[in-house]
């Protein structure tokens, strides 16, 4: 195959990725720009799954498929003389969703650069996008960062804080379903909203921590000085009380 004046080789091996009814065919393709540079794409079908959750279309990639993966890639950045090590896509071509390279790291800094860019109207759909990764741990790993980041910036709006909320727990595991639960609480408390004395001492270390560090509920304060679970949060909070009993004196 040659495009752009340059010859390239191509091999592609069917295997599939994903578990349970999340299972989804792929090829794992390799283009290779004679012995320069190799360019690595798990091409994942998009195709309806089936009965059993693997996607039941049979189709391999055609010449003309991995030429039009390989202009997306040039598009995007690669340069098959001077390879990148940390070159990354994430594109969709023929029924097919396309992921590069197969090493996961240069795609987890490639996501977050994403998810840093886009509009917050896009943020969803990219990020249900990045958990159809052949990685899921990475992946999930993708999601916690981000609801991490955008938690933080929404604490300030409830409205919009908890309309986001409500639409991340529908595509995050139930692991990111807690964290969302410990935003909420430690929102409300930072807020001054009530808040439950039971969901506070069963919060997470990290929580806990948290809210020692910028609580100024004196009562949660109060609470986590006498029955943090840490000596650490109890410390913290201690001293963050006689410092606001000193300032109100």
């Amino acid at each position: 195959m040659v495009v752009g004046g340059d010859e390239y080789l191509w091999t592609g091996r069917i295997g599939h990725v994903g578990t349970g009814a999340e299972v989804r065919r792929c090829v794992h393709l390799r283009i290779l720009a004679g012995r320069r540079a190799v360019l690595p794409v798990v091409m994942v079908s998009a195709g309806p799954l089936g009965p059993w959750g693997a996607a039941t279309d049979c189709s391999y990639p055609t010449p003309g498929t991995v030429r039009a993966v390989l202009e997306l890639a040039l598009a995007e950045g690669w340069d098959p003389r001077a390879p990148d090590p940390g070159f990354a896509m994430l594109g969709a071509l023929d029924g097919w969703e396309l992921y590069a390279p197969e090493d996961e790291h240069p795609r987890y800094w490639l996501y977050q650069r994403l998810l840093a860019e886009a509009l917050p109207a896009d943020e969803l759909a990219l990020l249900a996008r990045i958990m159809r990764d052949p990685d899921p741990a990475m992946a999930a790993g993708t999601l916690t960062w981000q609801l991490d980041r955008r938690a933080e910036e929404l604490l300030g709006d409830a409205q919009a804080f908890h309309a986001w909320a409500e639409q991340l727990g529908r595509i995050g595991a139930d692991f990111h379903r807690a964290k969302l639960a410990e935003w909420e609480l430690f929102r409300t408390v930072t807020a001054g909203e009530p808040w439950s004395e039971a969901a506070l001492l069963t919060a997470t270390d990290r929580s806990q921590r948290q809210l020692a560090e910028r609580a100024v509920d004196p009562a949660a304060l109060d609470l986590l000085a006498r029955e943090g679970r840490t000596r650490r949060v109890r410390n913290r909070a201690a001293a963050r009380l006689a410092e606001s009993r000193r300032k109100r004196s």
